[in-house]
């Protein structure tokens, strides 16, 4: 392909997302208009988010628990037992404190959590 092709192509694919672009604004641009002005009570907020949190409270959908094999509960067992084997410390260092990057107690942790 050359140049002009090329530079053809370029000013085809411009000239047709400037027009989708302006397309779609003039299609939303009387949503955005019509949610700006509509002014919703501070009554109505929340509704659905407490309904939502009352239905995970309730466990009336949940599913039924899924019974787990043999091999992946004895995998899981020993990696549970193995967590015990790591020394929690008592405190993390900060980066800042020690004016460091941070990279050196970054990889201690993120070894740690690996085990």
């Amino acid at each position: 392909m050359n140049k002009t092709n090329e530079n053809r192509g370029r000013g085809i694919r411009l000239v047709m997302q400037a027009s989708l672009w302006l397309a779609l604004s003039a299609a939303f641009a009387p949503l955005a208009h019509a949610q700006a002005s509509e002014a919703v009570p501070n009554s109505e907020i929340g509704h659905t988010t407490l309904a939502w949190l009352d239905l995970q409270r309730s466990n009336v959908q949940a599913a039924p628990a899924l019974p787990m094999l043999g091999a992946e509960a004895g995998y899981a067992w020993k990696r549970y037992l193995k967590s015990f084997d790591t020394v929690i410390p008592a405190s993390f260092g900060s980066s800042v404190d020690s004016g460091s990057s941070g990279q050196s107690q970054g990889s201690s942790t993120a070894s740690a959590g690996s085990n």
